[in-house]
């Protein structure tokens, strides 16, 4: 790739532009596409587009075997772009030496670094393949997207912190598909969560639990952990809203900090006594 910028610079810059933003153009609208693959965690449009533009030039350069997650480019999707980018490259030496470039490298020069620097690619991804574990070699090869690795690890998982590291965590679109049994496995289980206190368990968890989920037989006890953690847990929403959203019919009168309370004293007179909560 960086020989490809090199040789792509030499031909003019807007070529270049095009190189790098038309692949990432269709990489984000794949993304996008597929709804579930979209949005990473809870951040909004914008920031993902960044995010994503970002991630994928840096997987371009670099090969990094971290695009290979469902949550990225996916196993399918990593091989096939390592193997455009091998095969730009015999395109862009062409070009560039037929006459695209400003014939500063000559082809004694440009095709022996290609095959050369593809060779060892080869070789260097062969030895990989030799060495690593036979069942981890289908992951190159696997179509699973975020929002399936989400599913698949939500009903074959026990741990309820992975459970809720896939779904809740993450943006609604990740477990759109399966959200009825996502809901019905918080709502029979929160209670205890905010009972025991696991040390999975966290405030961030709760604020990320969306509100119909914290119903049924946990409503009670969610609804008053939410109340006393306030802006700390529901920063977007004040704690009545919430009391509201919840179904909760009224919410607990608050004692007043200051009573008054007329007590008696010598020779019959009262007076008045303010008495501190």
């Amino acid at each position: 790739q960086i020989f490809n910028v090199i040789l792509l610079w030499k031909m003019g810059f807007v070529i270049l532009f095009l190189y790098l933003a038309i692949p990432t153009l269709l990489y984000l609208a794949r993304k996008f596409l597929r709804r579930g693959d979209f949005y990473p965690n809870n951040i909004p449009f914008l920031p993902t587009i960044i995010l994503h533009s970002i991630g994928k030039v840096c997987f371009d350069f670099t090969a990094c075997l971290l695009a290979i997650s469902p949550r990225q480019m996916g196993g399918a999707g990593f091989t096939l772009n390592l193997s455009f980018n091998q095969f730009a490259t015999f395109v862009v030496a062409a070009v560039y030496l037929g006459g695209g470039g400003d014939g500063g490298l000559s082809g004694e020069i440009v095709w022996p670094f290609v095959v050369a620097s593809n060779c060892i690619l080869a070789i260097c991804f062969v030895a990989f393949f030799l060495n690593i574990n036979r069942s981890h070699v289908s992951c190159f090869f696997s179509l699973e997207t975020g929002s399936d690795q989400a599913e698949r690890i939500f009903y074959s998982r026990a741990e309820p912190d992975v459970k809720l590291k896939y779904t809740i965590m993450q943006h609604e679109s990740w477990y759109a598909h399966f959200r009825d049994d996502v809901k019905a496995y918080v709502e029979d289980n929160v209670l205890d969560w905010v009972e025991e206190k696991p040390l999975w368990w966290s405030d961030l968890l709760l604020a990320n639990i969306p509100d119909d989920m914290l119903q049924g037989r946990a409503v009670a006890l969610t609804a008053k952990k939410a109340l006393e953690l306030g802006d700390k847990v529901r920063g977007r929403r004040n704690s009545m809203s919430l009391m509201m959203s919840l179904g909760i019919e009224e919410a607990e009168e608050e004692e007043e900090e200051n009573e008054e309370e007329d007590v008696e004293v010598g020779g019959g007179r009262k007076v008045g006594v303010v008495k501190e909560d």
